[in-house]
């Protein structure tokens, strides 16, 4: 009796520990890792040499996850005996850089081992393989320089200008500055006649002697008309020292036309006479009394000797020949009259 309570109690041990076993063992079937599918975004990095090259076992150093821009090693063992092109091993991919190759002297027989110096340029998941492989390697990935959490920096460009690119900016600016100065002003200057262009003025003396003829024509001093003889001489006049020495007579007076004279630095003696003139005319035709023939001969005398004193040469000023023959002709009748001592009418 007491023989079975014990076998009974060891069997129900039994059945306990098979009961553990069992539970043990389900445990561990339900843990077991499952390998978890690729993101979307896993690219593959495949690698080759020379062709009839065997597979070698791929192995990265050091760490799985690596960083944008930063160099890895990749360790190429290749079977013994294998014969193996240590510069034909490389990466097939257009985002990874070989940066160098290193292939370990081995002896005759012994395995053939190529570390490869490779840099990423694409950040993100991918997996290794031998070029012709089916199943690649499992997933790694590629961190990149910034944490994800973080922001970006602002771009800013690394390059400060110098201080001399700013002096030859300035001097640039200063350049066209003038440039542009330099062709309005040659612009005015086109716009605006020198002169070069227009025809010399004919000399004075050849419109005041058919002036002089024209007044004498008119017969005003022996039809008694003193006064308005004296007004149309003191024009003539005033004409011929306009033409003569380059300055508005006509709207002067006699002080007027001696302070013109002065600053043009004409002869004292011309200054003179013309301010004598032009007063002894005004004096005249502004007297109370009416002008006697007499003087007015003797004032056409003394005009018509300033101008013949101060004839200009012809010689520097071309005159049509039908102008110079006009004028000399009234010229001459001009100084017949006054040598005549008559007041009009032509000679």
């Amino acid at each position: 009796m007491r023989r079975a309570r014990e076998m009974a109690r060891a069997a129900a041990v039994a059945a306990a520990l098979a009961c553990g076993l069992a539970a043990t063992a389900a445990a561990q079937i339900r843990a077991a890792p499952v390998s978890a599918p690729a993101p979307a975004d896993t690219v593959l990095l495949s690698l080759g040499a020379a062709a009839g090259t065997p597979r070698p076992t791929l192995t990265i150093g050091e760490r799985d996850t690596l960083r944008f821009g930063e160099p890895f090693t990749l360790t190429c063992m290749f079977p013994a005996g294998a014969t193996v092109l240590a510069d034909s091993v490389t990466a097939r991919a257009d985002w990874i850089a070989v940066v160098s190759r290193e292939a370990e002297p081995v002896p005759a027989g012994a395995a053939r081992r190529v570390v490869l110096t490779l840099r990423p340029y694409r950040p993100g998941p991918f997996r290794l393989a031998w070029e012709g492989e089916t199943v690649a390697g499992p997933v790694r990935r590629i961190a990149g320089r910034l944490d994800p959490a973080a922001e970006p920096l602002p771009v800013r460009d690394p390059r400060r200008l110098p201080r001399s690119w700013w002096l030859a900016a300035l001097g640039l600016l200063l350049a066209v500055i003038a440039a542009v100065l330099g062709y309005l002003w040659r612009r005015r200057r086109r716009a605006t006649p020198d002169g070069l262009d227009e025809p010399l003025p004919l000399p004075a003396w050849l419109q005041a002697a058919r002036d002089l003829d024209e007044l004498l024509a008119e017969r005003l001093l022996e039809r008694g008309e003193g006064r308005v003889f004296l007004h149309r001489l003191d024009a003539a006049f005033r004409r011929y020292l306009a033409a003569r020495y380059r300055f508005a007579a006509l709207e002067m007076t006699a002080t007027e036309v001696a302070v013109a004279m002065d600053a043009l630095r004409h002869p004292a003696a011309v200054r003179r006479a013309a301010v004598g003139i032009l007063g002894r005319c005004d004096a005249l035709r502004f007297a109370p009394a009416a002008a006697q023939p007499a003087d007015g001969r003797e004032l056409l005398a003394l005009v018509v000797g300033e101008i013949g004193e101060r004839r200009e040469p012809l010689r520097y000023t071309p005159v049509p020949a039908a102008v110079l023959l006009e004028s000399e002709r009234c010229w001459e009748r001009v100084q017949a009259a006054v040598a005549g001592g008559r007041g009009g009418g032509h000679a």
